[in-house]
């Protein structure tokens, strides 16, 4: 006599993941989420390209004396800016847009995890910008012709990552204090004069 068959769950007749991966699933599909909103974004192309480009050639640009070690320090602090620029207005205003989307409320009482929802999306906002930002920062070095020293690639990719992930934790952070009000974006305005009075933009 044939034993009977196991009874299959209805996780393994979609395909969808098990328990134990399911969170993995929610981060990822949280983190294509955002990278897809934003593509194409005119707000992330000004944050992105538009933004370091005229760092660098307020920094940069405008001193074509600087030695390879100033010009390193300099375009390290302007991806350091841009970024955090980056991480405010995107990853800082993602449960405001939710809000304005009206889909907050479904994120969180939904059956997934609104913590792992939200981490997705801060870390596919910064994995967005932060290669944009990078890349059009290279370009526009390149093309200024300031001459660049890295001496340890490495250690310069390693501290990129670590941007990444501390840049995707603020974003968490932010994002839940601008929901407490409503002038988020008067608060995102706010936090970009300290870092400019401290790099030396402004006096």
């Amino acid at each position: 006599m044939s034993r009977a068959a196991a009874p299959v769950r209805p996780d393994d007749r979609t395909g969808s993941p098990g328990p134990d991966r399911e969170w993995l699933w929610v981060l990822f599909s949280s983190l294509r989420l955002q990278t897809r909103l934003m593509r194409g974004s005119p707000f992330a192309v000004l944050l992105g390209i538009v933004q370091p480009v005229v760092l660098l050639a307020v920094t940069v640009g405008a001193n074509d004396q600087l030695t390879a070690e100033a010009t390193t320090r300099f375009t390290v602090g302007v991806v350091m800016m841009a970024f955090w620029g980056a991480t405010i207005w995107t990853a800082g205003g993602i449960l405001q847009f939710e809000v304005h989307a009206g889909t907050l409320r479904a994120n969180v009482t939904s059956t997934r995890s609104p913590q792992v929802i939200l981490l997705g999306k801060c870390l596919g906002a910064s994995l967005y910008t932060l290669p944009m930002i990078v890349v059009t920062t290279i370009v526009t070095v390149g093309l200024l012709g300031a001459p660049l020293r890295a001496e340890r690639p490495g250690l310069l990719l390693i501290g990129l990552l670590l941007v990444a992930v501390s840049g995707t934790g603020l974003g968490m952070l932010l994002s839940c204090l601008f929901l407490l009000t409503r002038h988020g974006n008067h608060w995102s305005s706010a936090l970009m004069y300290p870092i400019y009075i401290l790099g030396g933009f402004m006096i």
